[in-house]
């Protein structure tokens, strides 16, 4: 096949039925001679069949596999040495690879790394310890399983130690599972990140919230005894994501209710907002090219009325307001509130049983009564009543 150079392969025939005390090989040997043989899709439904695919391995460029059954890409790869590889995508729905401890090997092209574990499968995230990848931009971890379990409550070390040794720099960091984000590990990565501009993590309490407060003034390198120096200092993109009160022993295991919403901190989350947006801007000369502004923020699966209405009020002063500023606010909050307050925090649409809810009637008796401060006769504007 000297033209081929993408190769996408999908084996999905029905599994034997008939249990095997020996699970069958079944072995591809057609593709090994394609010279200009690039790109490889592997994607394979077997359970009861072991597929190998013998590639030219030190020639590719990209590689993604997904396997449901016991099948051996990773082993392969491993064996084959891809020295060209720039993205590899991994995802083992079915048992995890065998892998042997051994001495680490270095991929030194390496951009781009995506893994996805399930309960069955957590052996994935042995290769951390088996790779070296000076060139790693970006990491995407997926998974389904209860952070409690040893294997899972070590991935953020074994990333650790993969990032020391490689000495990579990354841009891009996504923790698509439920994962504990209180242990110090994983801000250990994070500072060792400078250039990250994208970061998804699961819930932060205030503690790593306030972690991401950035001090500009803040002068690491004349004093390292500093106990939270400024991280990720380059952020543009912050996503959360609520999976579930690990603390709570009546959470499910492995995996946490879809239905959960969490709360988050508001007032540690402005914090970060404010000091990553307006307190950069105003900064002069070489301080405001070593920082980089916030550009979004990303909440999912959280109870955004309590969030909001948490927000409004840190963001309060108790400085006096005029007529004008104090009748605008109250016009925005009653908008919003008239918009947003009596939606299901997911779906945003306007249900029955969610008029009678008692926080919503609180925060608008809230924002009435502050209409009380409004001096009517000096601002002839009435259009904050006609809204309502």
């Amino acid at each position: 096949m000297p033209l081929l150079q993408t190769l996408q392969l999908i084996v999905s025939n029905p599994s034997t039925s008939q249990s095997q005390v020996n699970t069958p090989v079944y072995q591809i040997d057609c593709f090994k001679d394609a010279p200009r043989l690039r790109d490889v899709i592997f994607r394979t439904g077997l359970k009861d069949l072991k597929i190998r695919v013998d590639l030219p391995w030190p020639q590719l460029e990209t590689f993604e596999a997904t396997s449901v059954g016991p099948d051996s890409f990773c082993e392969d790869l491993i064996g084959g040495e891809p020295i060209q590889l720039r993205a590899l995508d991994l995802n083992y729905i079915g048992p995890g690879p065998a892998l042997a401890f051994g001495p680490s090997f270095t991929l030194t092209k390496l951009e781009r790394l995506t893994l996805y574990a399930n309960q069955r499968s957590l052996s994935l995230f042995t290769l951390f310890e088996l790779i070296t990848l000076p060139a790693l931009s970006r990491l995407t971890i997926r998974g389904e399983f209860s952070p409690l379990e040893r294997l899972a409550s070590s991935v953020c070390k074994k990333l650790l130690d993969l990032i020391k040794r490689s000495k990579c720099s990354l841009q891009y960091l996504s923790f698509e599972f439920p994962l504990d984000t209180r242990q110090e590990a994983i801000y250990h990565i994070l500072s060792l990140s400078p250039d990250l501009e994208y970061l998804e993590v699961p819930h932060l309490d205030s503690e790593g919230l306030r972690r991401l407060v950035l001090t500009p003034d803040r002068a690491e390198s004349s004093n390292p005894s500093a106990s939270h120096p400024n991280i990720l200092p380059k952020l543009k993109i912050l996503k959360l994501c609520w999976y579930g009160d690990f603390d709570n022993p009546e959470t499910n295991r492995p995996y946490f209710p879809l239905n959960a919403t969490g709360i988050v901190d508001a007032s540690a989350l402005k914090d970060v907002v404010y000091s990553r947006t307006q307190a950069l801007y105003a900064l002069d000369g070489d301080l405001s090219r070593e920082f980089r502004p916030l550009k979004e923020v990303d909440l999912r699966r959280y109870d955004a009325m309590k969030l909001e209405s948490d927000w409004n009020k840190a963001t309060n002063t108790n400085v006096e307001k005029t007529s004008d500023a104090l009748a605008q606010e109250i016009e925005e909050n009653l908008n919003h509130i008239h918009y947003y307050g009596w939606t299901h925090p997911d779906e945003r649409e306007l249900q029955d049983e969610d008029r009678a809810n008692p926080d919503v009637h609180k925060e608008l008796d809230r924002q009435i009564r502050k209409m009380e401060s409004i001096d009517l006769e000096s601002y002839p504007n009435t259009l904050v009543f006609a809204v309502r």
